[in-house]
């Protein structure tokens, strides 16, 4: 499953056409996988940062992984 320069949604959505027609294959099981990892990446990377703002969990998790922004960035003290 090649998609260089694709993001997390047309992935998804590439991994769930070929559910729909193939069923689960080593290559929806793959692509699931490597979903997993990159929303986990997405969301530790800088938490510790994040945290110390006193922002809430629910809120920073939320922004990490549904608009890959940090609370810093949300905040304005960094650029995005």
């Amino acid at each position: 499953m090649s998609c260089p320069g694709c993001t997390s949604t047309q992935r998804l959505r590439l991994i769930r056409s070929i559910w729909e027609q193939e069923g689960t294959t080593p290559t929806v099981v793959a692509g699931v996988v490597l979903l997993v990892l990159i929303v986990v990446r997405r969301v530790t990377a800088g938490l510790r940062g994040d945290l110390a703002t006193g922002a809430p969990l629910s809120r920073v998790l939320a922004n990490r992984a549904l608009y890959d922004r940090s609370e810093l960035q949300e905040r304005g003290l960094v650029a995005i």
